[in-house]
């Protein structure tokens, strides 16, 4: 019996020292994006997305984020929703680190389902926006270099069109034609912040080049070989859980997120930075 009990303990202190691990380490997932449509000279511009950061209180992930970020020199870091947590809310805690990050690269920010709950959003916003973030609120801006130019597209959660419920068609149905109308005004390479993953076939739809989102926490649990165990909006064992996902040509990534929300720990799912670069593919080479 005393053995049984060793080797219970052993496997539950295991298990603790892999959940702990699972919060604290920072994951850092490079993509690079390749298409005959992204400019010449936005060739090796580098997005840095961070998502879900849920006003996270660990200042080891913060400083790893951080550290990561100076280390690559992103062209520009975008926030895709969630940046503040509904349940545990403490906008100081994002606004500091939004404040540690504008010096690094310019920051576009867009909503999440969480900030579409949270009634200091107003404010919180309005404060982003002094520290130097663009809020993309359903609108489009242009990243510049020499005579080329990209697209970046923000649209809100649909959690903002009506009061928090479930998601249903008709939301879906107005940030469609929303973005239909955002895209139509765009001639250039887009890259859509989104928090939204479940979209992506609507995205790629639609002519978006490249989608980042975010909401699905990696499934929060993941098992080998199956993947994430829940993502809201999604249920159990869900479809777009984190990684590049294709859709007639067009890309979406999601990310894990960093922080978590109603469920307080991750499972085989360490918080994660993503990385995009952007790769001009001449039509006429071979693919790389």
């Amino acid at each position: 019996e005393l053995i049984i009990a060793v080797i219970i303990l052993l496997i539950l202190a295991v298990l603790v020292f892999l959940i702990y691990r699972s919060n604290i380490k920072l994951d850092i997932t490079r993509y690079s994006v390749s298409d005959k449509n992204i400019p010449k000279s936005f060739d090796g511009f580098l997005i840095a997305q961070i998502s879900d950061f849920h006003n996270t209180r660990s200042k080891a992930v913060q400083e790893q984020i951080i550290s990561a970020l100076l280390e690559s020199e992103p062209d520009i870091i975008v926030l895709t929703g969630d940046f503040i947590d509904y349940y545990r809310t403490d906008t100081d805690i994002s606004l500091e680190f939004l404040r540690r990050l504008i010096p690094v690269a310019p920051v576009y920010y867009i909503m999440g389902n969480h900030e579409a709950r949270i009634d200091e959003y107003p404010k919180f916003c309005s404060s982003a926006e002094r520290l130097g973030a663009k809020t993309l609120d359903d609108c489009l801006v242009s990243v510049v270099r020499g005579n080329d130019k990209i697209d970046i597209v923000g649209v809100k959660d649909p959690y903002f069109y009506k009061e928090y419920e479930p998601a249903p068609e008709c939301r879906i149905d107005i940030l469609s034609e929303k973005l239909k109308s955002l895209l139509q005004t765009g001639e250039s390479y887009t890259v859509l912040l989104s928090h939204r993953p479940e979209l992506a076939e609507l995205y790629a739809d639609l002519g978006v080049d490249l989608a980042l989102c975010g909401h699905a926490h990696g499934g929060q649990f993941r098992l080998p070989y199956i993947g994430g165990v829940f993502s809201p909006s999604q249920g159990l064992f869900p479809k777009y859980t984190c990684g590049l996902y294709e859709t007639d040509g067009k890309i979406t990534i999601v990310s894990r997120g960093i922080g978590n929300s109603s469920f307080p720990f991750r499972i085989n799912n360490s918080p994660e930075l993503v990385l995009v670069k952007l790769e001009n593919k001449n039509a006429d080479s071979p693919e790389h």
